[in-house]
C-alpha cells in the first residue's frame, strides 16, 4: 500500500475546491447580470410623452408593461399587443 501524501492531496483538494467556486461564481454573475439587466429597462410610471426601447418596462394602471419592441411616444400600455404586453 503506497503511503499517504498529505501535500498531493492537499494539492488535489484545493483544485477540486477552486474549480468549484469557480463554477458557481460564474453561475451567480449570469444571474446577477440578468437582474440588473431586469431592473435597468424598469423606467417607472409610464409617460405619454417619452418613446420606449424595445425591454423597457414601465408600470400603467396598476400593471407591470414590457416593451416587446419600441414604442413611440404615446404608444400606451394595453392599447396595442404587438408593442407592450403585460410583463
Amino acid at each position: 500500500m503506497k503511503p499517504f501524501d498529505g501535500e498531493a492531496f492537499g494539492l488535489e483538494l484545493t483544485q477540486v475546491v477552486k474549480d468549484y467556486l469557480a463554477r458557481e461564481v460564474r453561475e451567480m454573475n449570469r444571474r446577477m447580470d440578468a437582474i440588473e439587466a431586469e431592473h435597468a429597462a424598469y423606467k417607472g410610471a409610464y409617460d405619454a410623452g417619452c418613446s420606449y426601447q424595445k425591454g423597457a418596462t414601465v408600470t400603467f394602471e396598476g400593471r407591470r408593461w414590457k416593451a416587446a419592441q419600441a414604442a413611440a411616444v404615446g404608444d400606451v400600455p394595453g392599447e396595442d399587443l404587438d408593442t407592450w404586453r403585460v410583463a
